[in-house]
């Protein structure tokens, strides 16, 4: 499996459990609501990834202490 069929898995069953809809507007409505949720998630978690990237000896190496704060 691919990336992307893992990110639409959770979409789909997460963000977007409603199955059915009467018309075609509240289909695109509930899928769009859906993928901006997954889009804010994965914003998210770039943004603390990239935040911890540039703290300098953020984390303990194996065998040593974390650095004082």
């Amino acid at each position: 499996m691919n990336d992307i069929e893992l990110v639409w898995r959770q979409t789909k069953y997460e963000d977007h459990p409603q199955r059915a809809h009467t018309t075609v507007d509240s289909l695109g409505e509930s899928v769009g609501r859906a993928m901006t949720q997954q889009r804010d998630r994965i914003r998210g978690a770039a943004k603390n990834l990239a935040q911890a990237a540039e703290r300098p000896n953020c984390a303990a190496t194996p065998g040593q202490a974390a650095p004082d704060q």
